[in-house]
């Protein structure tokens, strides 16, 4: 529900954001890698098949979604790190 105030609001003066893309990064068959310090928003990262990879000090806000609103009951994607081998997330 909006209120007069919120109505009265220029929207074009709004920062809105969201969602464009599920992965941000794509590492596959990678070693050695590490990715650390990022801050991800609306979207995160996909990890397969590397080995000795890390993840430290990321910040992930709203990295997955539901559809729901637009007709879609189709699950949500997450995070993927699959076929890894000594990884480590911090």
């Amino acid at each position: 529900m909006l209120d007069d105030a919120a109505l009265a609001t220029d929207l074009d003066a709004l920062s809105i954001r969201g969602k464009n893309q599920t992965f941000a990064l794509e590492i596959v068959n990678s070693n050695r890698v590490t990715l650390q310090g990022l801050n991800f928003f609306a979207t995160t990262f996909l990890m397969w098949s590397c080995f000795d990879c890390a993840v430290l000090d990321a910040a992930l806000d709203y990295p997955s979604y539901s559809r729901r609103a637009l007709g879609e009951v189709a699950p949500r994607t997450l995070n993927e790190v699959s076929n890894h081998t000594s990884l480590e997330l911090g």
